[in-house]
Protein backbone atom coordinates (compact mmCIF):
# COMPACT_ATOMS: atom_id res chain seq x y z
CA UNK A 1 0.00 0.00 0.00
CA UNK A 2 1.25 3.47 -0.86
CA UNK A 3 -0.34 6.17 1.24
CA UNK A 4 1.26 9.56 0.94
CA UNK A 5 0.95 12.94 2.49
CA UNK A 6 -1.92 15.33 3.11
CA UNK A 7 -1.67 19.12 3.45
CA UNK A 8 1.75 19.06 1.84
CA UNK A 9 3.58 22.14 0.61
CA UNK A 10 5.40 21.65 -2.69
CA UNK A 11 8.46 23.92 -3.01
CA UNK A 12 7.74 26.76 -5.43
CA UNK A 13 11.07 26.16 -7.11
CA UNK A 14 9.82 22.79 -8.34
CA UNK A 15 6.76 24.34 -9.95
CA UNK A 16 8.85 27.04 -11.59
CA UNK A 17 10.57 24.38 -13.72
CA UNK A 18 7.43 23.85 -15.78
CA UNK A 19 5.98 27.35 -15.85
CA UNK A 20 6.50 29.73 -18.73
CA UNK A 21 5.50 33.35 -19.17
CA UNK A 22 3.20 32.52 -22.10
CA UNK A 23 3.26 31.33 -25.68
CA UNK A 24 4.85 33.76 -28.11
CA UNK A 25 2.04 35.13 -30.25
CA UNK A 26 -0.68 33.66 -28.01
CA UNK A 27 -1.99 36.69 -26.16
CA UNK A 28 -5.15 34.70 -25.41
CA UNK A 29 -3.57 32.66 -22.61
CA UNK A 30 -5.43 33.53 -19.39
CA UNK A 31 -3.84 32.24 -16.15
CA UNK A 32 -6.48 32.09 -13.42
CA UNK A 33 -6.57 31.35 -9.71
CA UNK A 34 -8.01 27.93 -8.94
CA UNK A 35 -10.63 27.69 -6.19
CA UNK A 36 -10.60 23.91 -6.11
CA UNK A 37 -9.74 20.72 -7.94
CA UNK A 38 -10.84 17.22 -6.92
CA UNK A 39 -9.54 14.14 -8.71
CA UNK A 40 -10.25 10.46 -8.01
CA UNK A 41 -9.01 7.33 -9.74
CA UNK A 42 -10.14 3.79 -8.87
CA UNK A 43 -8.63 1.30 -11.30
CA UNK A 44 -8.64 -2.47 -11.64
CA UNK A 45 -8.18 -4.71 -14.69
CA UNK A 46 -10.83 -3.81 -17.26
CA UNK A 47 -12.35 -0.95 -15.25
CA UNK A 48 -11.14 2.57 -14.47
CA UNK A 49 -13.44 4.93 -12.59
CA UNK A 50 -12.12 8.49 -12.74
CA UNK A 51 -13.52 11.88 -11.81
CA UNK A 52 -12.20 15.43 -12.14
CA UNK A 53 -13.89 18.58 -10.78
CA UNK A 54 -12.38 22.02 -11.36
CA UNK A 55 -13.75 25.41 -10.24
CA UNK A 56 -12.45 28.96 -10.61
CA UNK A 57 -14.13 32.24 -9.65
CA UNK A 58 -11.20 34.42 -10.74
CA UNK A 59 -12.21 37.87 -12.00
CA UNK A 60 -9.67 37.37 -14.82
CA UNK A 61 -11.94 34.78 -16.48
CA UNK A 62 -12.91 35.84 -20.00
CA UNK A 63 -16.36 34.85 -21.28
CA UNK A 64 -15.82 33.94 -24.98
CA UNK A 65 -17.57 36.42 -27.22
CA UNK A 66 -20.31 35.25 -29.54
CA UNK A 67 -19.17 34.81 -33.13
CA UNK A 68 -15.54 35.45 -32.22
CA UNK A 69 -12.42 33.31 -32.58
CA UNK A 70 -13.06 31.72 -29.16
CA UNK A 71 -16.81 31.10 -29.59
CA UNK A 72 -16.97 27.43 -28.52
CA UNK A 73 -20.16 26.79 -30.52
CA UNK A 74 -18.08 27.54 -33.63
CA UNK A 75 -14.57 26.39 -32.71
CA UNK A 76 -15.15 23.67 -30.13
CA UNK A 77 -12.68 23.32 -27.32
CA UNK A 78 -10.80 20.99 -25.01
CA UNK A 79 -10.30 20.15 -21.35
CA UNK A 80 -6.63 19.47 -20.67
CA UNK A 81 -5.08 17.88 -17.58
CA UNK A 82 -1.31 18.04 -17.12
CA UNK A 83 1.02 16.97 -14.37
CA UNK A 84 2.49 20.23 -13.09
CA UNK A 85 5.58 18.74 -11.39
CA UNK A 86 7.36 17.45 -14.49
CA UNK A 87 6.22 13.80 -14.86
CA UNK A 88 5.13 14.40 -18.46
CA UNK A 89 1.63 12.93 -18.02
CA UNK A 90 -0.88 14.89 -20.07
CA UNK A 91 -4.42 14.28 -21.33
CA UNK A 92 -6.57 16.29 -23.74
CA UNK A 93 -10.34 15.69 -23.80
CA UNK A 94 -12.02 17.17 -26.91
CA UNK A 95 -15.16 19.30 -26.43
CA UNK A 96 -16.83 19.42 -29.88
CA UNK A 97 -18.64 22.57 -31.01
CA UNK A 98 -22.02 20.85 -31.39
CA UNK A 99 -22.29 20.25 -27.64
CA UNK A 100 -21.86 23.91 -26.62
CA UNK A 101 -24.91 26.05 -25.86
CA UNK A 102 -25.25 29.77 -25.44
CA UNK A 103 -26.41 31.11 -22.03
CA UNK A 104 -29.16 32.21 -22.21
CA UNK A 105 -30.22 30.30 -25.31
CA UNK A 106 -32.34 33.18 -26.63
CA UNK A 107 -30.22 35.38 -28.90
CA UNK A 108 -32.54 38.28 -28.03
CA UNK A 109 -30.99 38.40 -24.56
CA UNK A 110 -27.42 39.50 -23.74
CA UNK A 111 -24.81 36.77 -23.67
CA UNK A 112 -23.96 35.61 -20.13
CA UNK A 113 -21.87 32.56 -20.90
CA UNK A 114 -21.63 29.07 -22.38
CA UNK A 115 -22.44 25.52 -21.30
CA UNK A 116 -21.02 22.25 -22.57
CA UNK A 117 -22.74 18.93 -21.86
CA UNK A 118 -21.95 15.48 -23.18
CA UNK A 119 -23.35 12.31 -21.60
CA UNK A 120 -22.63 8.91 -23.15
CA UNK A 121 -23.85 5.62 -21.71
CA UNK A 122 -22.96 2.85 -24.13
CA UNK A 123 -22.11 -0.08 -21.87
CA UNK A 124 -19.89 -1.96 -21.63
CA UNK A 125 -17.50 0.20 -23.66
CA UNK A 126 -18.35 3.80 -22.71
CA UNK A 127 -19.96 5.52 -19.75
CA UNK A 128 -18.95 9.13 -19.19
CA UNK A 129 -20.17 12.65 -18.50
CA UNK A 130 -18.49 15.93 -19.47
CA UNK A 131 -19.71 19.35 -18.38
CA UNK A 132 -18.09 22.79 -18.70
CA UNK A 133 -19.60 26.15 -17.73
CA UNK A 134 -18.47 29.70 -18.48
CA UNK A 135 -20.88 32.10 -16.79
CA UNK A 136 -21.01 35.76 -15.84
CA UNK A 137 -22.86 36.00 -12.52
CA UNK A 138 -23.79 39.07 -10.48
CA UNK A 139 -20.95 38.20 -8.10
CA UNK A 140 -18.45 37.68 -10.90
CA UNK A 141 -17.41 35.13 -13.54
CA UNK A 142 -17.38 31.35 -13.08
CA UNK A 143 -15.45 28.63 -14.87
CA UNK A 144 -16.33 25.07 -13.88
CA UNK A 145 -15.50 21.69 -15.41
CA UNK A 146 -16.59 18.13 -14.61
CA UNK A 147 -15.29 14.95 -16.20
CA UNK A 148 -16.62 11.62 -14.91
CA UNK A 149 -15.71 8.34 -16.58
CA UNK A 150 -16.41 4.80 -15.36
CA UNK A 151 -14.46 3.06 -18.14
CA UNK A 152 -11.32 5.18 -18.34
CA UNK A 153 -11.37 5.60 -22.11
CA UNK A 154 -12.15 9.36 -22.01
CA UNK A 155 -10.49 10.58 -18.81
CA UNK A 156 -7.07 9.03 -19.34
CA UNK A 157 -5.17 10.86 -16.60
CA UNK A 158 -4.15 8.34 -13.91
CA UNK A 159 -3.35 8.74 -10.21
CA UNK A 160 -1.33 5.53 -9.87
CA UNK A 161 1.98 7.30 -9.25
CA UNK A 162 3.17 7.69 -5.63
CA UNK A 163 2.30 11.41 -5.82
CA UNK A 164 1.24 14.04 -8.36
CA UNK A 165 3.01 16.96 -6.72
CA UNK A 166 1.01 19.46 -8.76
CA UNK A 167 -1.73 19.34 -11.40
CA UNK A 168 -2.56 21.89 -14.11
CA UNK A 169 -6.04 22.26 -15.60
CA UNK A 170 -6.61 24.07 -18.89
CA UNK A 171 -9.88 24.87 -20.64
CA UNK A 172 -9.45 25.80 -24.30
CA UNK A 173 -12.03 27.41 -26.58
CA UNK A 174 -10.69 28.42 -29.98
CA UNK A 175 -7.68 30.66 -29.41
CA UNK A 176 -8.59 31.32 -25.76
CA UNK A 177 -6.85 29.21 -23.12
CA UNK A 178 -7.67 29.46 -19.39
CA UNK A 179 -5.13 27.70 -17.18
CA UNK A 180 -4.78 27.01 -13.45
CA UNK A 181 -2.02 25.27 -11.52
CA UNK A 182 -2.74 23.49 -8.26
CA UNK A 183 0.44 23.00 -6.26
CA UNK A 184 2.03 24.36 -3.10
CA UNK A 185 -0.58 23.69 -0.44
CA UNK A 186 -2.27 20.41 -1.42
CA UNK A 187 -5.02 18.89 0.68
CA UNK A 188 -4.59 15.29 -0.42
CA UNK A 189 -2.13 13.60 -2.76
CA UNK A 190 -2.07 9.84 -2.32
CA UNK A 191 -2.13 6.51 -4.09
CA UNK A 192 -2.90 3.11 -2.54
CA UNK A 193 -1.50 0.11 -4.43
CA UNK A 194 -3.76 -2.82 -3.49
CA UNK A 195 -1.92 -5.34 -5.66
CA UNK A 196 -3.02 -7.13 -8.80
CA UNK A 197 -3.10 -3.88 -10.80
CA UNK A 198 -5.72 -2.49 -8.41
CA UNK A 199 -5.18 0.97 -6.95
CA UNK A 200 -6.98 4.00 -5.58
CA UNK A 201 -5.67 7.54 -6.09
CA UNK A 202 -6.81 10.95 -4.86
CA UNK A 203 -5.61 14.50 -5.54
CA UNK A 204 -7.41 17.51 -4.05
CA UNK A 205 -6.24 21.09 -3.73
CA UNK A 206 -7.76 24.53 -3.29
CA UNK A 207 -7.03 28.26 -3.18
CA UNK A 208 -4.29 28.13 -5.81
CA UNK A 209 -2.85 31.43 -6.99
CA UNK A 210 -2.88 32.11 -10.72
CA UNK A 211 0.32 30.78 -12.32
CA UNK A 212 2.81 33.03 -14.07
CA UNK A 213 1.82 31.44 -17.36
CA UNK A 214 0.21 28.39 -18.89
CA UNK A 215 1.84 24.99 -18.52
CA UNK A 216 4.51 23.54 -20.81
CA UNK A 217 5.69 19.97 -21.23
CA UNK A 218 8.95 18.90 -19.54
CA UNK A 219 10.69 19.04 -22.96
CA UNK A 220 9.93 22.74 -23.13
CA UNK A 221 7.47 22.39 -26.03
CA UNK A 222 4.03 23.78 -25.38
CA UNK A 223 1.37 21.15 -24.79
CA UNK A 224 -1.54 21.83 -27.12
Amino acid sequence: MRTLRTWMAVPLGVLALVLVPGRPGRAADVPVAGDKVKMKDATQPGVAQRKVIFVSYDTAIVIPSEGGSADPSLTGGALEIHNGAGSGESVTIPLPAENWLRVPRSVEKPLRGWKYKEVVKDLPTSNYKLKVVFKQRLSGPLLRALAKDSRGNVVGYTLDEPTQGAVAIEVVTGDLRHCALFGGLVRSDESDDLGGDVFRGVFTASDADAPAGCIASPSGAFVR
